[in-house]
């Protein structure tokens, strides 16, 4: 259950970017998904059926106002770097990544596109970000939302 809730909490910080264009009735939206799992891994499985239910619960269906480009890197690191290239070059609005080798590859690909980043150790730590109270003032990617999975000691 803890799994469900934790990327519900994903969906919705990956919908949060759209929540005005939404209301506003705007056209069609991209979300760039980076994930390190393979698609057919469970958590990847879960993943690419939850993030599409929490964005319909904020008004973003998928096929009608919203298209979701998957890339699956099944933890390979070629994949990261070939997969944050081609997923920079679709322009989306938003990019939700899962790990830290997809945000690692995200940043040498020098984009400014906002970024969704889950479950990352340390972000502030591994220079994703300069700031966990503010993580947008880095340049690339720029986080829109971070999300704390643990307790701070």
């Amino acid at each position: 259950m803890k799994r469900r809730r934790f990327f519900g909490l994903v969906a919705g910080a990956a919908a949060w970017p759209f929540a005005a264009p939404a209301q506003q009735g705007a056209g069609m939206r991209r979300l760039g998904v980076l994930a390190g799992y393979a698609a057919n891994d469970s958590l990847g499985q879960l993943l690419a059926a939850i993030l599409p239910r929490g964005l319909a619960a904020l008004g973003w269906s998928e096929g009608q106002n919203i298209y979701i480009d998957w890339r699956w890197a099944s933890g390979d690191p070629k994949l990261y770097e070939s997969y944050a290239a081609e997923v920079v070059a679709l322009r989306p609005d938003v990019l939700v990544v899962q790990s830290s080798p997809a945000v690692a590859a995200l940043r040498r690909s020098d984009n400014a596109i906002p970024t969704v980043f889950v479950m990352i150790t340390d972000p502030l730590g591994q220079g994703f970000v300069n700031n966990l109270a503010h993580p947008a003032e880095r340049r690339a990617p720029r986080p829109v939302a971070t999300m704390r999975t643990s307790t701070p000691r």
